[in-house]
C-alpha cells in the first residue's frame, strides 16, 4: 500500500500485519460476518411476511430490488466519503443502521412501509462491505493481499450461507418474527 506521497505505509513495508492490528481485523470480519448473516435471516421469511402485506409480484420483487439499487448507488458515493472522512464512522453507523432495521422490519403494516425499511437496509449495506473492503485492503501486507481477501470473503459468504439456515430454523421455532428479531442481536 502506499500513502497519497507514494511511499510504503502500514503493513505493505513491514511485510506482516502489525499484532495490535489482529483484533481490528478480527472485529472488522466478524462485523461483515454479522450484517451478511442478517441478510441471509430474513431470506426464508420476507416472502411469507410480505405476502401477508398484501404483496403481489410486482411488490416482492420491488421489495427485494430496493436493497439493491439502493446500495449499488450508494456503495460508490459511501466509499469516497470514507476515504475522506474515514471508515470507522460509516462501518458502525451502517452496522447500527443494520439492527434498527431489524428491529423495525417485523413491525411494517404495509407493503410500503416494508419497500422504505428495505431502503433503509440498503443504506447500511453501502457503509458496511465496501468500507469493510477498504479497510482489509490497508491492513495487507504487501504480497499477501489475496489472502485477506480470501479471509473477507469467508466472513462474507458465511454469513449469507449461514443466514437462510438460522433464518429457517428461528421461524420454526419460535416464529416468523424471530427472524427479524435475531438479526440486530
Amino acid at each position: 500500500m502506499t500513502d497519497r506521497a507514494g511511499g510504503l505505509t502500514g503493513a505493505a513495508k513491514t511485510g506482516a500485519l502489525n499484532p495490535l492490528r489482529r483484533p481490528v481485523l478480527a472485529i472488522l470480519l466478524l462485523s461483515v460476518m454479522i450484517a451478511l448473516l442478517g441478510i441471509g435471516i430474513i431470506v426464508p421469511v420476507m416472502p411469507v411476511f410480505a405476502v401477508s402485506l398484501g404483496a403481489g409480484g410486482l411488490a416482492l420483487g420491488s421489495i427485494i430490488a430496493v436493497f439493491s439499487i439502493t446500495r449499488t448507488v450508494l456503495q460508490p458515493v459511501v466509499g469516497n466519503l470514507s476515504d475522506r472522512w474515514g471508515r470507522k464512522g460509516f462501518l458502525v453507523s451502517g452496522l447500527l443502521i443494520y439492527s434498527v432495521v431489524g428491529l423495525i422490519l417485523p413491525e411494517a403494516t404495509t407493503v410500503f412501509n416494508l419497500i422504505m425499511i428495505r431502503c433503509l437496509h440498503g443504506v447500511g449495506s453501502a457503509m458496511i462491505v465496501p468500507v469493510a473492503m477498504a479497510y482489509v485492503g490497508e491492513m495487507a501486507p504487501l504480497g499477501q493481499e489475496g489472502r485477506y481477501m480470501g479471509m473477507l470473503n469467508i466472513a462474507i459468504f458465511s454469513g449469507i450461507g449461514g443466514g437462510p439456515l438460522l433464518g429457517g430454523v428461528f421461524t420454526d421455532i419460535w416464529g416468523m418474527a424471530a427472524a427479524f428479531y435475531a438479526w440486530p442481536v
